[in-house]
């Protein structure tokens, strides 16, 4: 018993140590990573297994290239007059498998390069104007009782306005001068207090400072008297009663029906990278690198 509490000191030790939390940049890909966890190596650089997929394919002037490999200056020592690289173990086991840059090595288009200080003090309005596409975000939530059936014509679509209000939707709109109808719109279902019914009768102003012109004999006010309450936005609703609302209008046959959606662990891209059997277009552009030029000021390392 003694020295199993003495083994599980020395590991709790040994895990929550100085050395143990130690961090430092991995030349390769330019992460901080833990010397321990993310087991970080010191490796003469001409020592590095395969270090031609550290060389840049295409030289930019921005690249920070050191003895011809694209590295980060921060993961590399000098000792004895030997250049040492500091390599996580992931961009290590990459390397040695002399198929292809790392993962998240730098020359595998994962450069960013530095912010220059012109685009570091740009406010947000400003960023806006610099970039060459505006990033916008559109949610729309089909029920599929209602809607399965709706095809979208791209012709409706082309016939809408740009940048403008659709005749169908200015045909509705009214526009009246008449303030009174703020309060109209103001007014609740409240009863009255006693003063409040008393000035109404005498022709003065309420407690509140709103007239109320009635009819003698009729109330002003209809109470009304909530017996119910649905939640319109399902706000309040269960995950587990939604997923059983989704199955009951997918059961179709005594069966469970099809999913145009499948489930999965991982994100899905709506543009970089090509789909499945088909050909990359190095002419296809990259709309987070063209949106936040904040982000990738040289267009190169934007998210695929």
């Amino acid at each position: 018993m003694h020295d199993e509490m003495k083994d599980i000191y020395t590991q709790f030790y040994e895990a929550t140590s100085e050395s143990a939390l130690q961090s430092h940049t991995c030349a390769v890909c330019a992460r901080e990573c833990y010397v321990m966890e993310d087991g970080l190596s010191d490796i003469p650089l001409m020592h590095l297994p395969n270090a031609k997929h550290l060389i840049p394919q295409t030289p930019h002037p921005a690249h920070d290239v050191f003895k011809g490999k694209l590295l980060e200056l921060s993961g590399i020592k000098v000792i004895d007059g030997q250049h040492i690289v500091l390599v996580c173990q992931h961009c290590l086991d990459d390397l040695k498998k002399s198929t292809k840059p790392p993962h998240h090595a730098l020359t595998n288009q994962m450069w960013i390069g530095h912010v220059p200080w012109q685009l570091q003090v740009l406010t947000f309005p400003e960023q806006l104007l610099v970039s060459l596409v505006y990033p916008g975000v559109f949610i729309f939530k089909l029920f599929p009782k209602y809607y399965r059936d709706i095809e979208i014509s791209s012709a409706c679509i082309e016939n809408l306005p740009e940048d403008d209000i659709p005749p169908e939707v200015t045909a509705i709109i009214r526009q009246s001068e008449d303030v009174g109808i703020i309060d109209q719109e103001s007014d609740g279902y409240v009863p009255l207090d006693n003063d409040e019914v008393d000035a109404e009768h005498e022709g003065r102003p309420s407690p509140s400072g709103k007239m109320h012109e009635t009819d003698e004999g009729e109330p002003s006010i209809i109470p009304l008297q909530v017996s119910g309450a649905v939640d319109m936005d399902m706000m309040t609703l269960t995950p587990s009663e939604m997923m059983a609302w989704g199955f009951a209008n997918l059961w179709k046959e005594g069966k469970e029906g099809g999913y145009i959606m499948q489930h999965g662990r991982k994100l899905v891209n709506n543009f970089g990278h090509p789909l499945k059997d088909q050909p990359a277009n190095p002419n296809c552009p990259n709309y987070f690198e063209q949106a936040f030029p904040c982000l990738f000021p040289y267009g190169e390392g934007g998210i695929e």
